[in-house]
This record gives C-alpha cells, sequence and structure tokens, in this order.
C-alpha cells in the first residue's frame, strides 16, 4: 500500500538553487584532523513547523536542507539535503524523488477519440508532457538510470555537471533487488540500479563524484506506467572518494524521521487521497491540509513508522553487505539503540547524551581531547 511506503522514496538534499550560487560545494582542500566528530543536528520542516527528521553531520560540516510539499496524494512531502565540507570537495547528496506518469496522455486520446478528433487533441492538451496526473508528472519513461542522469537530474539539480566526464556506468542488479525488497516486493514492480562515475574540476582542483541513481517502474490500468526516479551521489577529491565513503555512508544511514512529523504527513497524504486534484487551487489546499493535520498519533501510524524504520534498517543492511563499508554496533549508552560506522575505524565513542559520536583510527586518539562523557562503542578500546 502506498501510505505504507510513500516514505521510503523519501529523500533529502539540500536547496539546488543556494549551493549552485555557492559552488555546490565550494573548493577542495585537505581533512588535517586524524578523527572525526559526528553531531546529531535535527532537519527542520519550516511548512509544518516540526523538525522532520535528525542526521549526523561532521564538526565543520555544513547541512542545507528544504523540505517541499507538493499536491500528491501518494507522496505528499521530498525534499533534498546536502551534507557538505566548506572549502572541500566532500560531499554527500540525495535527491528528491520524482515520480512520473507515462502513458496516460495517450489513454485519455483514446476514451475521447470515440467523441472525434477535437475531443482527442483536447485530451492531448491537458495530458500533455509536464502536466501532472494524481501528482505524478507526465513523461515518458526513462530507459536507463544513466538516461535519467542526464535527462532529469543534471539538467535539474545538477546543470553545473553538463560538461563533467562521465568515466563509466556500472549496473548494480543487487541494489535493485534491494530497492524492490523496501517497497515489499510489490507484484510487477520491476527497478533498475546504475552507478554512475564522474569527474570535473572545481576550481581547477579535479574531484571524483559517484551517483547512485534507481528507477522503478510500476505497470497501471489502461496501458500507463507509473515510474519515479532518485539518486544519491557522494564526492571527494580525485583519488579519496574511495577512502572517503565509509564516512559519507556513515552520515547517509544515520538519518532518522521523527514521528510526529512523520504522523502528519500519513495525515495529509489521507486527506489528498479524499480530495479531487482540480477542485481548488493546489496551493491552497497544500496550506489547508497541513494545518488541519492533528498531533494525536493514532496506533496505525505508529504501526506504520515502524514498519517503515524496520524497512529503511534492512534495506540499510543489504547496502552494507554489498559495499562492505559500513558494520552495525550496539550503542552502549542508549540499550536497544545502533550505531551504523565505517569498518576500519578502530576507535569509536558516543557521548552520553547520544548527541555526538567520534570515530578515528589514530592508535593514539584520546577522546578527552575532544571532551569529557564519551564511551566506547564496537570495537573501541
Amino acid at each position: 500500500m502506498f501510505n505504507k511506503h510513500w516514505i521510503l522514496g523519501w529523500v533529502l538534499a539540500a536547496s539546488i538553487a543556494s549551493l549552485a550560487a555557492s559552488g555546490f560545494c565550494d573548493q577542495p582542500s585537505a581533512n588535517g584532523v586524524d578523527y572525526f566528530l559526528f553531531t546529531r543536528t535535527a532537519i527542520h520542516d519550516q511548512m509544518d513547523g516540526k523538525d522532520a527528521a535528525t542526521i549526523l553531520v561532521p564538526a565543520g560540516w555544513t547541512i542545507r536542507a528544504n523540505i517541499y510539499w507538493r499536491y500528491d496524494p501518494f507522496y505528499p512531502a521530498t525534499s533534498m539535503i546536502v551534507v557538505y565540507k566548506p572549502n572541500g570537495a566532500e560531499c554527500l547528496a540525495t535527491y528528491p524523488m520524482l515520480r512520473f506518469n507515462d502513458g496516460i496522455r495517450q489513454a485519455a486520446m483514446y476514451t475521447a477519440s470515440a467523441a472525434g478528433p477535437a475531443a482527442s487533441e483536447h485530451m492531448a492538451e491537458i495530458y500533455a508532457d509536464g502536466q501532472y496526473y494524481l501528482g505524478a508528472e507526465i513523461r515518458p519513461r526513462a530507459t536507463s538510470p544513466l538516461q535519467y542522469f542526464t535527462d532529469y537530474l543534471v539538467p535539474r539539480f545538477r546543470p553545473e555537471l553538463k560538461g563533467a566526464t562521465i568515466v563509466s556506468t556500472e549496473d548494480e542488479p543487487a541494489l535493485a533487488q534491494a530497492a524492490l525488497a523496501q517497497y515489499g516486493n510489490t507484484l510487477n514492480m520491476t527497478a533498475k540500479v546504475s552507478r554512475i562515475h564522474t569527474v570535473y574540476q572545481i576550481n581547477g582542483v579535479d574531484v571524483e563524484e559517484d551517483f547512485i541513481v534507481t528507477l522503478m517502474y510500476l505497470p497501471l490500468p489502461g496501458n500507463t506506467v507509473g515510474w519515479s526516479g532518485n539518486a544519491i551521489s557522494y564526492r571527494a577529491p580525485k583519488g579519496h572518494l574511495a577512502m572517503m565513503m565509509p564516512i559519507l555512508r556513515m552520515i547517509q544511514t544515520s538519518l532518522q524521521i521523527n514521528l510526529p512529523w512523520f504522523n502528519d504527513v500519513e495525515q495529509a497524504q489521507t486527506i489528498m487521497q479524499q480530495i479531487t486534484a482540480n477542485a481548488m487551487d493546489q496551493a491552497m489546499i497544500r496550506s489547508q491540509i497541513i494545518s488541519h493535520c492533528q498531533d494525536q498519533i493514532s496506533q496505525m501510524v505508529q504501526e506504520t513508522f515502524l514498519n517503515r524504520d524496520k524497512a529503511v534498517q534492512q534495506a540499510n543492511d543489504d547496502w552494507d553487505t554489498l559495499l562492505r563499508d559500513l558494520q552495525v554496533v550496539p550503542d552502549p549508552v542508549h540499550p536497544g539503540h545502533h550505531y551504523r560506522v565505517p569498518i576500519g575505524y578502530s576507535h569509536m565513542y558516543v557521548s552520553n547524551d547520544g548527541g555526538h559520536v567520534i570515530v578515528s583510527n589514530s592508535s593514539t586518539f584520546n577522546p578527552a581531547s575532544v571532551g569529557s562523557g564519551y564511551t566506547a562503542i564496537g570495537g573501541a578500546e
């Protein structure tokens, strides 16, 4: 069911327009420290007035996050986040999930053709490319992640990459299977995932960035196809991406959705499904719907939230197994909780308030040099 799985496609990245104006993630530089100190940082939804989620951000790094509400009865909220190092190339970006419909124009024209050519032409105008049907943008389906990257992701979110060199494109069938599992292996749903490796320059400095692009397809009634695209990218100075990947992936997998915000989105989705899409101005609809969300959390929403969390953790497990870059370690301060930390880092610590995490590979590192109140986790000494 959509209301159970919509949040699985919920993606975070930063306001690409403002990032593009500042050079996306500025100029590369060396790390210069022998440890990473992470702080759990809130992502605030200005329209809803609540914190939507929290994520671990390395000290000295910057996060830019915006959440966008849209009139989509199946996926009403999407967002964008970038976590990056100022004056450095190191950057994690996850992009909004875009939802599309392919075939609705042809289906509508065929149905209207019984009333004559004029009626058919009218349907062609109503359902032209770029219009929306039940919250989905009308576009021909992208046949490959590379096509989605070049035709949608770059022009809409990363126009500065138009001249970047695509070094390689590798299909990731195991990640495609993990994506299908995230959606409960919905009948007839298919997926394609590719890793696209790019190189380019920032202010004369060579950088490399890997994009993991996922396409999902679901046949719908009337010979139409619902399809979606989303992506995550990881960037570092050229030659350093493999070394930085575990840190960037730790940031990615630390995202935790807040239940009160999730409750509002679930209610908004239910209300939107009860409203005819063209009943009134959609901008007004979004504002009114959110204002009518109640703070009381039903048992059904709590169960959906827990099911969502289990599915996300399973997806993270699948990625960890495939990429072999993170390990799960228990939280010694808060029983029942855990952290995903980079494999190979021998010294890991969590603050007693749970708001900070340190990872280091230095045999001489002492957490007291950062502050007091830290406890070793996992294989840390």
